[in-house]
């Protein structure tokens, strides 16, 4: 009989502990944001990379490279500021990652990771249509060519790259990109305007992986934002 009073006491003291644990006589409500000095907008120089109507039958390889038109970011900005640019993929469910790049298309690089690969869309059957890369390959700032870039995933930790029209500067999915004054700058630079020219490599399946006698459309999107720094 002591038992059970006990254990009933207990479960009520803990009952009333567990309420008092989250009820409250009031609650506090944050207002936050940020007023800027000066403000930047970001064009493309282009709305899309249209590969136009792309025949089956000149889709004969395992792997079949499609380039692309190149298409140049520009960011205007009221006056001097610091700021990085964001790639969104929109797409990214259907992003392909390194192993069924390699699966796919027989492609293998010790170069490549995940996030290099942007989203296509996907076919009647829900396989991913392809896989596209994105290249910075020129950029300039103030009118100047810079090709010192930093590249980044949380705005916090930044590393050194350079772009170039040899070796492309592959962007990251969900990423950030900037300016930076010189090879040896770990932050970013402020600046009035700048413009990266971005190149583009799409992988296409071999014809025969692609639903017999449809029409497949490749269904790509990304969003280059101004992020404040």
């Amino acid at each position: 009989m002591r038992k059970c009073i006990l254990h009933s006491a207990i479960a009520i003291i803990t009952g009333s502990a567990c309420m008092a644990g989250y009820a409250a006589n009031s609650a506090s409500l944050s207002i936050t944001g940020t007023i800027n000095p000066v403000t930047c907008d970001v064009t493309l120089s282009a709305p899309s990379i249209d590969l136009g109507i792309i025949p089956a039958s000149t889709l004969a390889l395992r792997n079949n490279m499609l380039e692309g038109n190149d298409v140049t970011v520009d960011v205007d900005c009221g006056g001097p500021a610091t700021i990085a640019i964001q790639t969104t993929d929109n797409r990214r469910t259907s992003a392909m990652t390194v192993a069924e790049v390699a699966d796919e298309f027989g492609t293998q690089s010790a170069a490549f990771s995940d996030p290099m690969f942007f989203g296509l869309g996907v076919d009647s059957a829900s396989k991913k249509v392809g896989a596209l890369m994105l290249g910075l390959t020129a950029a300039s700032v103030d009118g100047a060519t810079n090709a010192h870039i930093l590249v980044g995933t949380d705005k916090l930790a930044w590393t050194k790259k350079t772009a170039s029209t040899t070796t492309a500067l592959f962007l990251d999915k969900d990423a950030y990109f900037a300016s930076a004054a010189d090879a040896n700058a770990s932050e970013p630079m402020a600046f009035t305007r700048a413009a990266y020219t971005l190149s583009s490599g799409i992988f296409l399946r071999n014809a025969d992986k692609y639903p017999a006698g449809e029409v497949v459309n490749i269904d790509g999107s990304i969003t280059f934002s101004v992020v404040y720094l």
